[in-house]
């Protein structure tokens, strides 16, 4: 199957709809991407602590005085594979994933995957782990975008908002769950930002649902939606 930046379904009549994303939300990325992270910046003569690569990585670069060309060009040369990253066990699966999968899909809710990254890493990630069953509407944001919001609207756009009462946008940042308010006031549906806090740290600027993990993500979605 050939993957393209948006890979949509039609919907009609659902009661309930969710978007996750995908890098520690689904899978544990963090110590891969912290490992490439490091890995470029000591290229370009930056030694940054492993937790710098955590934030968003534009501004990580202009705190180092690093074009966002350079920051690109070193990432690509100097990142490990995700297939070998997958291989080695460097981004596991979440354990409560799946569970959060099965739980909706039997409810009758339609889950999606909106994520910042390229198509072809994406295709990896869900294949390596046997996810794609679950995912018929993809969304995929460039690394370079300035946000989710085009992207959040143009999925949904994309996928008709016919009889859907209720969409979840389910992350560990900001701009995953962010996106919310901007789909509600561009199709007057509910939507609703769910952060992923499994760490339980201080939120800084966000005062919507937050939960521990992806199986509490789901009772609340099918408590909100009568389930």
């Amino acid at each position: 199957e050939e993957w393209q930046e948006s890979c949509v379904e039609k919907l009609d009549g659902m009661f309930a709809f969710a978007l996750f994303d995908v890098d520690n939300t689904l899978l544990n990325s963090r110590p891969k991407i912290r490992a490439d992270i490091v890995r470029a910046m000591a290229a370009l003569g930056k030694v940054i602590r492993p937790e710098e690569a955590d934030g968003e990585w534009r501004k990580l670069a202009q705190r180092y005085g690093i074009s966002w060309k350079e920051f690109d060009e070193a990432t690509t040369k100097y990142r490990k594979s995700w297939q070998d990253s997958l291989r080695d066990g460097e981004a596991p699966l979440f354990d409560d994933a799946v569970p959060c999968f099965d739980t909706l899909k039997g409810a009758g809710v339609e889950l999606g995957i909106l994520t910042r990254s390229t198509p072809e890493y994406t295709q990896t990630k869900l294949e390596f782990y046997g996810l794609g069953k679950y995912f018929q509407n993809i969304e995929v944001v460039p690394v370079d975008a300035r946000d989710k919001i085009d992207g959040a609207t143009g999925l949904v756009r994309r996928i008709g908002t016919k009889g859907i009462r209720r969409i979840s946008f389910i992350g560990d940042k900001l701009e995953d769950v962010q996106v919310a308010e901007p789909v509600q006031e561009a199709f007057s549906i509910n939507s609703e930002g769910i952060y992923v806090n499994r760490n339980n740290k201080p939120i800084s600027g966000y005062g919507g649902i937050v939960v521990t993990g992806l199986e509490e993500a789901a009772r609340y979605i099918l408590r909100e939606n009568g389930r």
